[in-house]
């Protein structure tokens, strides 16, 4: 059986069209996307990994059809080793880079945070007031998915991570911007397929995919996705059935699930802090990106 190996990356960032584009590449018939967050480059980055050898990592390939084969990966951006470790694994690699407007990022980026149980305060201002108080080096460990949750504002900042994978990767990595992929998904797309080897006549299907949704309660998600050992056992003694107790969890996650858009607007303090640490980070990237980010400030 053929030795199916990845020969292209979606490195990140998160909420910035990594999960359309992933959709999207997985419709080409010339192309296997292997199911995304495997976590497997990026050591340093403490997520929960889906494989930890290289074998369990080519698994998630072996199944799938097409030419070449992809993955998506989105914290992969900040990771200090990922570079390296890619390197190693496949030097010819070709690398997809999304990035957005850092102050739409944020909201986001908060609105998953708590969906996915790594985020216990669900104001806005009062999670960044945290995270501003902290050290770099000293993240929250409050969270279901990270040893460590990266810091809010510390995920807004590209230039420096962008400056080592440009340096690491030259052309091998293309950066596409949330704003293109929205306004010109199929200019965008065929952009791709160029970067990557296959051919940019395929046209998918233009759905948006993971769109923000917003929580009612930060309490409730953390039970539901980090319940602690005793309620585990509690819920198993009430109901031993698994397949009944995740069609519960799965019910109790929806009804706390809501699409009302529940975005905080940011305090003038807060905006002040934040733009203070994004204006010169933004001119670095726009440096790098050789583009003009005017919209961005």
């Amino acid at each position: 059986m053929m030795n199916k190996r990845p020969s292209f990356f979606i490195i990140g960032a998160p909420k910035c069209g990594t999960t359309s584009l992933n959709e999207y590449l997985a419709q080409h018939p010339q192309i296997g996307m292997a199911e995304k967050e495997i976590h497997f480059f990026g050591k340093d980055l403490g997520i929960g990994r889906e494989a930890e050898t290289e074998e369990e990592y080519l698994s998630f390939f072996s199944g799938l059809k097409g030419e070449i084969f992809g993955e998506a990966s989105v914290w992969t951006f900040y990771s200090k080793m990922a570079s390296a470790e890619l390197k190693a694994f496949n030097p010819q690699a070709k690398l997809i880079l999304l990035l957005r407007n850092p102050w739409d990022l944020l909201q986001s980026l908060h609105a998953q945070h708590l969906m996915d149980a790594d985020e216990n305060l669900k104001d806005l201002n009062e999670a960044l007031e945290r995270d501003l108080l902290r050290e770099p080096d000293n993240p929250t460990s409050w969270s279901k998915n990270f040893k460590s949750r990266p810091l809010l504002w510390k995920s807004l900042l590209f230039s420096e991570c962008l400056k080592q994978w440009k340096s690491d990767w030259g052309d091998q990595l293309k950066v596409v911007l949330f704003q293109d992929l929205a306004e010109n998904p199929l200019q965008t797309f065929k952009s791709v397929c160029a970067h990557i080897g296959v051919s940019s006549s395929f046209e998918p299907s233009f759905e948006v995919h993971n769109k923000r949704q917003s929580i009612r309660s930060a309490g409730m998600q953390a039970l539901i996705d980090r319940p602690n050992s005793n309620l585990q056992k509690l819920a198993r003694s009430i109901v031993p059935n698994k397949t009944v107790r995740h069609r519960i969890m799965s019910a109790a996650k929806s009804f706390n699930t809501t699409k009302a858009n529940q975005a905080s607007s940011l305090s003038l303090e807060n905006q002040i802090a934040l733009s203070d640490l994004l204006s010169e980070d933004i001119e670095r990237t726009r440096i790098l990106l050789g583009r003009e980010l005017n919209h961005w400030l």
